[in-house]
């Protein structure tokens, strides 16, 4: 577990909470933030992603709890893309259970400003990317940091208006 402290640019899989505990990627007390993370194939009884972490400009996708909340368990997502998880008794809360969201992307779409549910259009090369016309593209809310910082990988973050998830859409990388 995370006592207050600052994750960025990390890829957080296949990791496993103890039977009955929740948050198999990150399981967080109040203070603990991600930036520019991806977080897949972890599991736990709730919040297979995260539980009660800041999460911010994160990728959160094909995680799995037990209970709810397959992807998140309350917290906060800015800018994060939370889709494709999955609960084996919550088929409604599959993706994320609680928590505030904000220009963020998930099904169903969480309530709160700028959230959008459509399908974010990913590739997955080494880690998902958007493809134009995704959703996701200049679809979240610029903040201070962003200026002359990068993406998950090492991209400049704030080209327009930056993009949701993990890894900004960049037509030079995209393949096939």
């Amino acid at each position: 577990m995370l006592r207050a402290g600052v994750v960025s640019n990390c890829v957080i899989r296949d990791c496993l909470a103890a039977p009955s505990y929740a948050g198999g990627g990150i399981a967080a007390l109040s203070g603990t933030a991600a930036y520019n993370c991806l977080l897949t194939g972890n599991r736990a009884f709730a919040g297979g992603g995260a539980y009660n972490a800041r999460l911010i400009n994160c990728t959160i996708i094909s995680n799995m709890a037990v209970a709810t909340g397959g992807g998140t368990f309350g917290g906060q997502m800015v800018n994060c893309i939370n889709t494709g998880n999955g609960s084996l008794t919550a088929r409604v809360e599959s993706n994320w259970h609680g928590g505030s969201h904000t220009y963020s992307h998930s099904s169903p779409c969480p309530p709160g400003e700028g959230n959008v549910t459509n399908a974010p259009y990913l590739q997955w090369v080494d880690v998902p990317r958007p493809l134009p016309g995704s959703s996701t593209v200049n679809a979240g809310t610029n903040e201070d940091w962003m200026v002359g910082g990068t993406d998950l990988l090492g991209s400049l973050r704030l080209i327009d208006t930056v993009d949701l998830g993990a890894v900004e859409f960049n037509p030079l990388m995209q393949t096939g």
